[in-house]
């Protein structure tokens, strides 16, 4: 947990991460993630790492959400592509 001076208030570092409320191990987490990277599907990633399918799946769906937040939040404040108009 980790305490915020300005809102006096206590929150999880995992919060808004892939680990937030995570059953799983953090190492067995990074390890389905980097499998789904490298291209392994569904079936040989909860093989590899020795979780079930529908384990791997939640982690997909979670990872997606995750990703989407980040990149709304982030291209939302990147200052857009001006071309140049002279020819």
């Amino acid at each position: 947990m980790i305490y915020c001076k300005e809102c006096k208030t206590h929150f999880s570092e995992r919060k808004g991460t892939v680990l937030e409320q995570a059953r799983l191990s953090e190492d067995k987490v990074v390890s389905i993630i980097e499998h789904l990277r490298e291209g392994c599907g569904t079936r040989a990633t909860g093989r590899l790492v020795n979780v079930s399918n529908g384990t791997v799946s939640r982690y997909i769906k979670k990872s997606r959400h995750v990703a989407e937040n980040f990149h709304n939040e982030h291209v939302a404040f990147s200052p857009r592509n001006q071309r140049n108009t002279t020819r």
